[in-house]
């Protein structure tokens, strides 16, 4: 959430542990139950990231010069 924060990188925040629904959709489209994850929309294709390191660099490489 820092990197989020520090990159103001808009992004819709989910509760795996304490929801539901959260936990239905992480594991029906995700393929399963981890956190954390980043669920990336692009050209079509949708891409899980679990790997918190995975995460901060693709945020800094996609987000830093923008």
């Amino acid at each position: 959430r820092r990197t989020l924060r520090r990159l103001n990188v808009p992004v819709a925040l989910r509760d795996a542990k304490n929801n539901e629904q959260d936990r239905q959709t992480l594991l029906e489209q995700g393929g399963k139950i981890k956190v954390p994850c980043l669920r990336i929309e692009e050209d079509g294709k949708t891409t899980w990231m679990y790997d918190s390191k995975v995460i901060i660099d693709y945020l800094n490489q996609r987000f830093a010069n923008v």
